[in-house]
């Protein structure tokens, strides 16, 4: 289990949070969520991050081609939903990384570890939102 997030403030719409250095993002909004009990949420994020895995879903074999990138980048972008599958809060984000030379990559954003920062909003929904399984795609997608 992710550290507790100190930093954070209260916003009408949600919460604005501040994940500190050497702490994995996606596991830490998920005690945060179960944490102040977020039905749903969309979210978005700046920073810089360090050992990101992304991946890229091949549909054809319903897998995941995933990379790593163990160095330092800048958190371009990240966006995503919070839900839930099984009773367990799922981030389901994308993220745009660039390099020291201003390379940029980006995917389906599994994990990484906060290098510097992540300053991220998390705007609060009043309703829950489930996934499920779909056969088609091979994707737990939001049941809406």
């Amino acid at each position: 289990m992710s550290e507790p997030i100190q930093t954070y403030r209260t916003l009408e719409d949600g919460y604005l949070i501040r994940i500190p250095i050497d702490t994995p993002i996606i596991k830490t909004v998920h005690q945060f969520a179960m944490d102040h009990t977020i039905p749903s949420a969309t979210v978005s994020a700046i920073g810089a991050v360090k050992d990101v895995e992304l991946g890229y879903y091949r549909l054809a074999d319903k897998t995941y081609i995933r990379k790593q990138f163990p160095e330092i980048t800048e958190l371009v972008s990240f966006s995503g939903n919070l839900s839930w599958i099984d009773d367990k809060p799922f981030l389901h984000a994308h993220a745009s990384l660039s390099d020291s030379s201003f390379n940029m990559v980006g995917g389906h954003f599994f994990e990484g570890i906060v290098a510097i920062t992540v300053e991220m909003h998390i705007k609060v929904f009043s309703e829950r939102l489930n996934r499920s399984f779909d056969d088609v795609t091979g994707l737990n997608l939001l049941d809406i």
